[in-house]
């Protein structure tokens, strides 16, 4: 599975603008049986719709969550996806986005204490179903984890440009 997880970030990264694959216009993470990658961020004490963003991405499209629920470590993000424009895909070719082999090993859910102190926390979903809520804040953030923490809050901030 790290194997086809790093195909998946790769081809996103590396895949040009020719042609490509039809893909719907909604697409629901329990009807796809393509690779995909579900990320995001959430906040508690906050308002306005910037502070849950989530976002789907596969080979050829990337989706965003309408819901815009908290999520929690009791069941996979519950999201309604609909594919943003194409431009905003391409802008996530330019970034290195790699899982570090060290995740695919820990055996909880939580990592840290994801929004405790109103910091934030980092939602992160495999196609396999594994998932994991990171915290937010470097400090209590394993080290191994901080360069992936920094490209989930880049590769948002792009999209949102």
């Amino acid at each position: 599975m790290k194997i086809i997880t790093y195909l998946v970030l790769s081809a996103v990264v590396l895949s040009s603008c020719g042609s490509q694959s039809p893909v719907p216009s909604e697409l629901n993470q329990d009807s796809s049986n393509s690779e995909y990658i579900i990320f995001g961020h959430f906040y508690g004490f906050c308002g306005g719709e910037e502070c849950i963003e989530i976002f789907k991405v596969t080979n050829d499209a990337l989706f965003e969550d309408t819901n815009d629920f908290y999520p929690n470590s009791d069941n996979v993000y519950d999201a309604e996806f609909i594919q943003l424009d194409q431009s905003k895909f391409n802008k996530l070719k330019s970034l290195d986005f790699v899982i570090p082999d060290r995740l695919f090993d820990e055996t909880e859910i939580i990592i840290g204490a994801p929004d405790a102190a109103d910091g934030g926390g980092i939602y992160l979903q495999l196609s396999d179903g594994r998932y994991w809520l990171l915290d937010m804040s470097l400090t209590y953030l394993p080290e191994y984890l901080h360069p992936l923490r920094e490209q989930i809050r880049l590769t948002i901030e792009k999209i949102n440009e």
